[in-house]
């Protein structure tokens, strides 16, 4: 029979078959102890000197290992099969340890060979290889391995040590400042094509937007928007959609605003009177003499008042003629 066993491994017991040699069925041998009468055990390592084992006694086959322990493992139910304690001594040498049994009455001589090897069979990860990862492949830790053209995949490699790249790199590529994000601060980037801007933005602009800008800007500086900023013809009819500008586009003191701009408004178009009692000639006091109180009792003038009636604006001289209808007052 042979056996694999690893190097330096230490309380191995192993099982063995003797058969009677004076049966004619090759039935097991019964009965054997450790010190049965003219049984021997020999060990000879990597074809060295041979030199006998010392057997011992076991209490059972299932008993606790004793080096050289012999005792049948179930007379009743494996006849001629005997556990036997292998000598720590005899596992401390890689190669081939031949163990030899014989010399008890209708014994066939049994030859065990045991191959003591650097490696375990029996461990399914590194085959008992201290030096490789004791790790299953694929996990953290194993070793890696290549594709079908040698190339190996690194997932993380955290020594760089001894690594060095041949890639050529822009000019002041080690400059850069990346963050532990991936992030990088780009002071001034001199090609914007493909970039784009999604979201909602908050930065200050200084400069010329080249382009359409959609979505809501937060606020324009003083004098941000001048007479320059457009060019001729950049407001027309064709520039602003149907209903672009309805109610809901025009705050409700603007509305306010522009209506006493229009009534502030010189009638010569040389700009417009800033007080609303002066008796310029405005928008304001051409309407005036339609609504408000107007005296005429004098004979010699017109007095157009305030929107109080109150307070005289602006008068007029008039002519009057007797052959025509008098009109002495307008309004209370």
């Amino acid at each position: 029979m042979k056996r694999f066993i690893k190097r330096n491994s230490t309380s191995q017991s192993i099982d063995i078959f003797i058969q009677n040699s004076s049966s004619t069925t090759g039935a097991g041998l019964t009965g054997l102890v450790f010190n049965s009468a003219g049984l021997t055990c020999v060990q000879r390592v990597n074809n060295g000197t041979a030199a006998p084992v010392t057997l011992a006694t076991l209490a059972s086959g299932t008993a606790a290992y004793s080096s050289g322990g012999f005792v049948t493992a179930s007379a009743t139910l494996m006849a001629g099969v005997y556990r036997f304690d292998i000598p720590n001594t005899l596992l401390t040498t890689a190669g081939a340890l031949i163990l030899y049994f014989s010399g008890a009455t209708n014994m066939a001589p049994v030859v065990v060979e045991i191959l003591v090897t650097e490696f375990d069979i029996y461990d399914v990860v590194r085959g008992g290889l201290t030096a490789i990862p004791n790790v299953a492949q694929g996990t953290i830790g194993s070793l890696p391995t290549g594709n079908a053209a040698g190339a190996v995949t690194v997932a993380t490699n955290n020594d760089k040590t001894g690594y060095s790249l041949t890639q050529a790199f822009p000019t002041n590529f080690s400059t850069l400042a990346i963050t532990a994000g991936g992030a990088t601060t780009v002071g001034t980037n001199n090609d914007k094509t493909g970039y784009s801007l999604s979201g909602t933005q908050t930065f200050n602009v200084t400069g010329n937007i080249t382009g359409n800008l959609s979505g809501s800007v937060g606020s324009i500086g003083t004098g941000g928007i001048t007479t320059a900023s457009f060019a001729a013809g950049a407001i027309n009819a064709a520039a602003v959609a149907t209903g672009a500008i309805d109610a809901d586009a025009i705050a409700a003191d603007a509305t306010a605003e522009i209506a006493d701009a229009i009534l502030a408004r010189n009638l010569d178009s040389s700009g417009n009177e800033a007080s609303t009692t002066s008796n310029g000639r405005t928008v304001r006091n051409a309407l005036r003499i339609l609504r408000n109180k107007v005296d005429a009792s004098t004979g010699t003038q017109v007095d157009v008042y305030n929107e109080a009636d109150t307070t005289v604006i602006w008068s007029q001289p008039i002519t009057t003629s007797v052959s025509a209808d008098p009109i002495v007052k307008v309004g209370t």
